[in-house]
């Protein structure tokens, strides 16, 4: 059986606008006070901006075969990817960096190796994809699935830190 990487793309986009709207669930009921501490706010803009990549990701190949000839499809959809994702990682890089020590130091580095490692493997393969070393198609699907992967995972973070 062969699955269409636009039917994987599809399921993804589902999962992701689920994991969105669930997160904004979350963040209503767990939240009293309308504020999160910095170390928690990182993990939450992590979850929204993982996710909401996730979801433009995963629909990105579908509209742009209406406008980029199919031999160019899978080439244009990944570097629309690397150019949007860029900006993402500076963001999230930033928004790390700038906390404070005190709060920098309730987080445990397992959780950020985590999250750097899924979130540098599909930069990786994107990049593979892009220039030609690997099959942009599955590249760009496991890249795609790393994000909503790296969504999950930092509401996991917020969850145990919080809860647990």
């Amino acid at each position: 059986m062969t699955i269409h990487p636009f039917e994987c793309l599809t399921f993804l986009a589902e999962v992701s606008v689920t994991l969105i709207g669930f997160i904004a669930v979350f963040l209503v009921i767990s939240n009293k006070e309308g504020r999160f501490d910095a170390a928690d706010r990182h993990f939450v803009q992590a979850m929204v901006v993982a996710a909401s990549f996730s979801i433009l990701l995963a629909i990105a190949p579908a509209s742009l075969s209406f406008f980029v000839p199919e031999g160019l499809l899978w080439t244009a959809a990944t570097f629309v990817g690397v150019a949007i994702g860029l900006p993402m990682i500076i963001l999230q890089l930033r928004i790390q960096f700038s906390m404070g020590a005190e709060e920098a130091a309730k987080i445990h580095w397992g959780w950020h190796l985590t999250a750097w490692s899924m979130g540098g493997l599909a930069a990786l393969l994107l990049v593979l994809g892009l220039v030609g070393l690997a099959d942009p198609v599955i590249m760009y699907v496991s890249a795609a699935s790393l994000i909503a992967i790296l969504a999950l995972w930092s509401f996991i973070a917020v969850v145990f830190r919080r809860f647990f």
